[in-house]
């Protein structure tokens, strides 16, 4: 009797640790929506965790699981890899292609042209009409001496 519970209760433990390993796999395999190719702009912000990073993208359906996600991507070494960034990502894409976007630093770059003559007040002015940052920000960026050196290569 006692061999017996002791069998059933291992089929059941082999039938549960079955079903986690093929939900694992589905979520490893597929995208989180194979049957729509929908593109998605996805911002990684300063300071964000990668907790919420993961929980964001479940919530725009960009993969299926977020703790699956988290999972991979401590297992796979992404976890603390993210880049601060726009990127354009799309709905097919596999879990890993996508932790390997984000880890990748490759964003979504922007163009901007300014009229000759224009000061950094006015070009400030005009990246916060265009939404790609505050006044602020850009005059802090314009007048950082350590950033204009990294620009121009000199040390």
């Amino acid at each position: 009797m006692m061999k017996k519970l002791v069998v059933l209760v291992l089929l059941v433990i082999s039938i549960g640790a079955l079903g986690v390993l093929w939900e694992a796999f589905r979520f490893l395999a597929g995208p989180a929506s194979p049957e729509l190719s929908q593109g998605a702009v996805f911002e990684v912000n300063p300071g964000e965790g990668f907790y919420k990073i993961a929980e964001r993208l479940e919530q725009r359906k960009l993969v299926s699981s977020a703790l699956y996600f988290k999972i991979l991507a401590k297992i796979s070494g992404h976890a603390t890899k993210l880049k601060v960034g726009e990127y354009a990502l799309r709905t097919d894409l596999r879990p890993i292609e996508l932790l390997d976007i984000l880890s990748s630093g490759k964003s979504i770059e922007r163009q901007m042209t300014f009229p000759e003559g224009w000061n950094i007040y006015e070009m400030a002015a005009h990246v916060e009409s265009k939404g790609l940052g505050t006044k602020d920000e850009f005059l802090g960026l314009a007048k950082n001496p350590k950033l204009i050196k990294d620009l121009l290569g000199e040390e």
